[in-house]
Order: C-alpha cells, then structure tokens, then sequence
C-alpha cells in the first residue's frame, strides 16, 4: 500500500481577511502622525510668539527706564554744575580784577559778525588786535587762558550731552555768554594757535554751548520785542476823522 500523504493545513480564508481588516494601513499611521506634528508646531509657533512678545513689552519697558534714568542723572548733573559754577563764577570775578588792576579794560561784549570764533568773527579787528597787545604786555594772558579753562570745563558737560543744557540755561546762559563774549579776542587768538603748549585745545565745547545759549538768548529777546510791539499796538487807537461832506 501507497503512503497517505494529508493535505496541509491552511487558515481559513475568512479569519485572514479579518486580520488584514484590523491591521491599519502605514498610510494612515502617517497621515496621523503629521497631523499631530502639525498641531505639535502650532502649539510651539503660538508659544515662541508669545514668548517674543513678552520680551518685546519687557525691552520697551527697559528702554523707558533707561531713558527716564537717563533724563533724571542729565537733570542732576546740570543742577550740580550751576552749582559749581556759582563758585567758578567768584573765581573768574576775581580774576578779571587783575585785568583792572593791570589798568586793562574788559570790554563788554564784543560785537560778533558770526560765532565762528576764529579772523572773521570780530567786526572791530584793530581794536581786538590793539586789546591783545595789552593783555601781553602787561603779562595777562595766563589769567585769560584760566578763565577760558573754567569755561571751557563747565561746558564740556553740556557739550556732549552729558547733563540737560536746558535746564542749566536760565541760571547760568547769560553769564556763561557774556563771559565768552568779555575775552572773545583771545579766544579766537587761542584757537587760531597750532603749538599744544601753548593752550589746552580749540576749546570746542565753550564755542559750541555758546553757540546754542547766545542764539537763545537773542531769540528770547526777539520774542519779548515782538510780545511788547503787540501789546503797544493793541493799545493805540485806530480812530480817523472823517472829512465834512464825505
């Protein structure tokens, strides 16, 4: 007799079907995965935007603190340099006395074609090369180059923006100008000068903060003219006798 050989043994065709029908294809794990990796990236973006929001607020805020500290150390330091200035100002008093003692008049206020501060500022030249001579002559250009140094010192502070210039203006302005303007001619002779040992500098601050003070103070006094005129005229009648027959 010939072996038996069986048939071998298959799964039903049904239960296979059914276990394919419960596997999810790869497609869909995929398609699931981006979509959480794409809600996952929304979820970042909104954070990180809030994030650079917040710290936008928070360097707006510091920029406005700074600048408040700022105003507030520039405001102190005017306040302390009108105060060192009223003791610079008996020392350049006291000062321009050897000038009178030396019988070497201070002239007050040149008169200024520009603020240039150098051979065509002074509109009177001989008379300014005629009141060098007598400062050199009597040894007074040391006192000078002394009261130009102090100046020069209280302005640098106001020059670079160091300290509120405004707020200094109305207590110091007029005093510091009319300084500048009593030993212009000597000015101009210290800046036109290229030997370093024989002045300090080109003493840029005192010309550039007397630039702004002196056009203020002519301003102000234009304003208070025209306020004046204004009121002047407000005043006067505008009455007209009309002729007989007309």
């Amino acid at each position: 007799m010939g072996a038996s050989t069986n048939p071998p043994e298959t799964a039903p065709s049904g239960l296979t079907a059914q276990s394919q029908s419960q596997s999810p294809p790869i497609r869909e794990y995929l398609e699931m995965a981006s979509f959480v990796a794409t809600i996952a990236l929304a979820l970042f973006a909104a954070l990180a935007l809030k994030q650079i929001v917040v710290a936008k607020d928070a360097l707006v805020v510091a920029k406005d603190d700074i600048k408040i500290r700022s105003r507030r150390e520039a405001i102190a330091l005017a306040a302390k340099q009108c105060e060192d200035f009223a003791a610079t100002i008996q020392k350049i008093d006291n000062l321009e006395l050897e000038f009178t003692k030396n019988h070497v008049k201070i002239r007050n206020s040149w008169e200024l074609a520009n603020k240039n501060f150098d051979d065509t500022t002074l509109k009177d030249q001989k008379a300014a090369r005629v009141w060098i001579q007598e400062v050199e002559s009597k040894k007074l250009g040391n006192t000078a180059n002394i009261i130009l140094n102090h100046l020069e010192a209280f302005a640098i502070y106001f020059a670079v923006g160091a300290a509120d210039e405004e707020v200094a203006f109305p207590v110091a302005g007029p005093v510091f100008c009319s300084y500048v303007e009593n030993l212009t001619p000597w000015l101009i002779l210290l800046r036109s000068q290229t030997d370093k040992s024989y002045t300090s500098g080109k003493y840029a601050n005192t010309v550039r903060l007397y630039e702004i003070w002196a056009d203020r103070i002519r301003l102000e006094e234009i304003e208070a003219q025209s306020k004046k005129s204004e009121k002047e005229r407000g005043s006067l009648k505008k009455d007209k006798i009309t002729p007989i027959g007309t």
